[in-house]
């Protein structure tokens, strides 16, 4: 049995001599995926990212089950115009906002035990916006202000820009999770008020490849390190950089959007991680918006007609901002799910 473990020991120290110390090699810009020459690069196994999102689904079904329950949500219907809609965001709104705090006129403000702020970022700092840090049940991991989101067979990391003091922390998260895609909906800076919104991250990183934009994401490094010493995943790299902050969009340039990422995402191990600045109002509105093309989708190939579909987007709304809050901040980006769904059935109808 000594033996054995000797022969173990021995073989490691063989590897480390031989792997730890070199530089990588990285192989074409066409390979996706995982690139490495040492052995000191890995991720999660896939079992313990699956138990993570799972424990998460549970954690947000009991809070479901114990505060909604059976109560029901308004179905879509078209044709309505913004101002009922706008009426039924602030509906909404409060809704959410007395599920997460006891008294929201009250300051400090006191949240309620289901929904209290991840404890570790907030007391290190590790956040944009206070009132945007994960909740404790959802959090990715304790390393950056990152909520994990299920619906159905989705899976979504819905994470706030880095900054320029955690940028490898980010890094980080996105490899060790082996996430599959990234979508950006913000630039590095508000273009009308020069406010900071990003750390420029994405700088020489991303490459073209068939009409296709990539990212190659460092790893095992600081930002610093230059990325040709070190492994790398390279992943599919969505960006909306003018997206303006709290807006909506047009709803024909955002289904053209999601579909290049629903197009690239067709596993069910899959995760799209999200990010605007905050990560909450910009990614929630494309989370969003996915999910009720997902569902469209999944009734139609059930045989319904666009005009019979049972679709709530205030349950979806509600449900979302169980994971994390401010997801769809404002009237305008709720007014934009409606209009993209009416936009997606009336395509899917030929009304184009």
């Amino acid at each position: 049995m000594k033996k054995h473990f000797l022969s173990i020991f021995l073989f490691f120290v063989f590897l480390s001599s031989q792997s730890f110390s070199e530089s990588i090699t990285f192989q074409d810009d066409d390979h996706i995926g995982w690139s490495c020459g040492s052995l000191s690069m890995y991720c999660l196994p896939q079992q313990e990212i699956d138990n993570h999102f799972n424990l998460v689904s549970e954690n947000v079904l009991e809070r479901w089950d114990t505060l909604i329950g059976n109560q029901i949500f308004s179905l879509y219907s078209p044709g309505r115009d913004n101002d009922s809609l706008t009426k039924e965001f602030n509906e909404l709104n409060n809704l959410r906002l007395s599920l997460w705090i006891k008294d929201y006129d009250q300051f400090p403000c006191e949240s309620n035990p289901f929904f209290k702020l991840s404890q570790e970022l907030l007391l290190n700092n590790k956040f944009r916006q206070v009132n945007c840090i994960s909740f404790e049940h959802s959090l990715t991991d304790p390393s950056y202000n990152s909520s994990c989101i299920q619906i159905k067979k989705r899976r979504f990391f819905a994470l706030e820009g880095p900054m320029d003091n955690n940028v490898s922390c980010f890094f980080k998260l996105l490899s060790n999770w082996n996430v599959s895609s990234l979508v950006r909906l913000t630039d590095d800076i508000d273009h009308k008020t020069g406010k900071s919104k990003c750390f420029p991250y994405w700088t020489d990183l991303v490459f073209e490849k068939n009409s296709q934009t990539f990212l190659q994401i460092p790893v095992k490094a600081q930002y610093e390190t230059p990325v040709s010493k070190w492994g790398r995943l390279v992943v599919p790299y969505f960006v909306w950089p003018d997206w303006d902050d709290h807006k909506g969009v047009n709803s024909e340039k955002l289904v053209n959007f999601i579909n290049q990422a629903r197009n690239n995402n067709t596993s069910e191990d899959d995760i799209i991680a999200v990010h605007c600045s905050a990560g909450v109002g910009r990614t929630g509105t494309f989370i969003a918006c996915l999910c009720l093309l997902d569902e469209i989708d999944e009734q139609l190939e059930k045989g319904l007609l666009p005009e019979n579909l049972q679709l709530s987007i205030a349950r979806l709304f509600l449900h979302l901002n169980f994971y994390r809050p401010w997801l769809v901040s404002t009237p305008s980006q709720y007014i934009t799910l409606y209009r993209t769904v009416e936009w997606y059935l009336n395509y899917k109808k030929g009304d184009k």
